[in-house]
């Protein structure tokens, strides 16, 4: 399991395990299969702060997630794991 704060001073946590993307805030959260999930977009603005977008194949989209700079590489890595769980999955 991955878990990551990507932002030190946001009350949210990021989790993947296996084929599942958790989102957990202080009131609610969120939980997505990777096969649901269109695209997971690291961005990086003009002033250089980072968010994270989730994109659904539903066309609902989890928008700007803020991500410290000392947190990058962690979700640079839990976006090829999940990256890579959604290309293997095989439905029966």
């Amino acid at each position: 399991m991955t878990t990551i704060k990507p932002a030190k001073d946001l009350p949210l946590l990021l989790a993947f395990e296996g084929d599942v993307l958790e989102v957990f805030r202080l009131s609610s959260s969120e939980r997505v299969h990777a096969s649901l999930i269109d695209n997971l977009e690291l961005k990086t603005d003009k002033k250089g702060k980072h968010t994270l977008d989730i994109n659904k194949v539903s066309g609902y989209t989890t928008q700007g997630i803020a991500v410290d700079e000392e947190a990058v590489s962690k979700v640079t890595q839990l976006i090829a794991e999940v990256h890579k769980a959604k290309a293997e999955v095989r439905f029966d």
